[in-house]
Parts: C-alpha cells; structure tokens; sequence
C-alpha cells in the first residue's frame, strides 16, 4: 500500500475520516523518511496528508491540510523553541507534534518538550512504537521515554521552589506598601476568603474590612478584588504569558485544602501566541 503523499500546493487531500489520523511530515525525503511514511501508511489506521521539506512554503501547506499529528525532523526545529513549536500550534490549533531523528540527546529531547512537542520518536523507537506513538499523542498523552520523564518531573520540582521564593520575595515587597492590618488582609484576600470570612479570622466587623480593603484599592488603584490580585501577579511577573504558573502554584494549595482555585484564568480566551 502507498502512502498518499500530498507534494504540491495543487492537489488537496480528501477530508479526514472520524477513524484515521491524518499525519503531516515535515523533512527533506530520505531512506529512513520513505520507511516512516510505509510504517504510517501501511497501517490502515493512518492517512499521509503532506510530506514536504520543512521551509517558509511548509506553514502553508501546513495550514491548509490541517492534519491532527506533524512529524517534524529534529534537524527542521528552529531556536527559540518556544516561539517555534507555538507557531505551529497557532497555524493548526490542536495539532499534535512528534519530532523524529537519530543522534538526538537528552538536553535536546527535554528541550522540545518543554517547548510543546507531545513526544518524539528516536533510533531506540522500532515500528510499534511509531505507531503507538500516534494512537498515544492523539489521546493527548505524551510519547516520553522514562528517564526524560523523571528529568523533566525533577525540574519541575525544581523550578516550582524557584518560583515560589521569587514571588513570595515580590509579594513581600508589595506588602511593604501596606500597614500591618492592612498586609494582613491582603494575605486573607489572596486566600480567596469572603469578606465575612476575613472579619471573623481578624476578629473584626465586616464594616471595618471594607474599610480596610477600601483603602488597600485605593493604594494599588484598583477597585475590587480581582483587579487587586492581577495587580500582584502583574508586579511579581511582568509575563503575561507566565500567568498559569503563577496561578497553578496558588491554586494548588487551594485545592488540597478541597477549596475552589482562587479566580478564573484571565488568558483563556486570549493565549499567547505569535504573528506568522
């Protein structure tokens, strides 16, 4: 069985079926491409939409098959990785990408993960895996060998304690800016309890917690409680786009303790995302 290989912007591919998965594969045609397209082709449950070389032309053709999985060659990534793989997602919302290659090291394969690659495929990878690699990455899991796993869970740990001490830092620069009643209230609104909540932990009435938050609005020049929260985060982390982790490592705490996350994700209707 041949694969159907679409190399021209001319001819179109036939919309993709509910059962099989259309794979699009970015790399210059070799021996070791030619066996991966068989492998894909020849297992009935996937439909080759393109094989083009990965250049400026590739975004197009990218854009118009809108397949749900990009083979993507290790040597086609480009640097930053970051902007890289965001770019894809944003010319095919939902793709999923799975980069392929030899000689590709462990700073290189943690690399693209953290970038938004959901898996790669290697030289330690044989045939089944390929193909399970594609069930897998479509079900929205990741293709990742063990000891890349453990590395990446271990600077994750890593990376959650330099955050939390870089905002608890800033959050207690910004606390400077407030009396101690006043810094005290603060901490109870970051902790997303209710104004009658506050009043019974400061053992004070609710007319006096008003006044107090009033005066806390005032100085950061907000108006309610939602704008004082993005106020921190916006002072503690410039990056907009950083916003999740900020708000992850809050809400964890929230949600151990069975209470509800803190506030709704401003960023969810407006991603980060790059100008193609």
């Amino acid at each position: 069985m041949k694969p159907n290989i679409v190399t021209s912007g001319s001819q179109k591919p036939a919309a993709p079926s509910d059962k099989s998965t259309s794979i699009f594969v970015a790399a210059k045609p070799d021996f070791s491409v030619e066996g991966l397209l068989r492998i894909l082709a020849d297992s009935g449950e996937n439909r080759i939409v393109a094989c083009v070389e990965p250049d400026e032309s590739c975004w197009e053709k990218l854009r118009s098959t809108r397949p749900h999985i990009l083979f993507l060659h290790h040597k086609a990534v480009i640097s930053p990785k970051l902007e890289f793989f965001v770019r894809i997602k944003n010319t095919v919302p939902g793709i999923k990408i799975l980069v392929f290659g030899h000689g590709m090291d462990d700073i290189f394969l943690i690399d693209i993960i953290r970038a938004g690659a959901s898996g790669y495929i290697n030289e330690n990878m044989n045939s089944q895996d390929v193909l399970e690699a594609v069930r897998q990455i479509k079900k929205g899991r990741l293709w990742v060998e063990h000891r890349i796993l453990e590395t990446l869970a271990h600077g994750a740990v890593n990376m959650d304690s330099m955050f939390e001490n870089s905002i608890r830092e800033r959050v207690d620069t910004v606390g400077r800016m407030l009396t101690k009643r006043e810094a005290e209230i603060f901490q109870f609104v970051l902790d997303g309890l209710a104004t009658k909540k506050i009043a019974e932990q400061a053992h004070l009435s609710e007319q006096s917690i008003k006044l107090h938050l009033g005066r806390i609005f005032k100085k950061f020049q907000v108006t309610n409680r939602s704008q004082l929260i993005l106020y921190l985060f916006s002072r503690i982390c410039p990056v907009s786009n950083i916003f999740r982790l900020i708000r992850a490592m809050l809400d964890k705490r929230r949600i151990e303790k069975g209470q509800t996350p803190l506030i709704e994700d401003p960023l969810e209707e407006n991603p980060f995302s790059l100008k193609t």
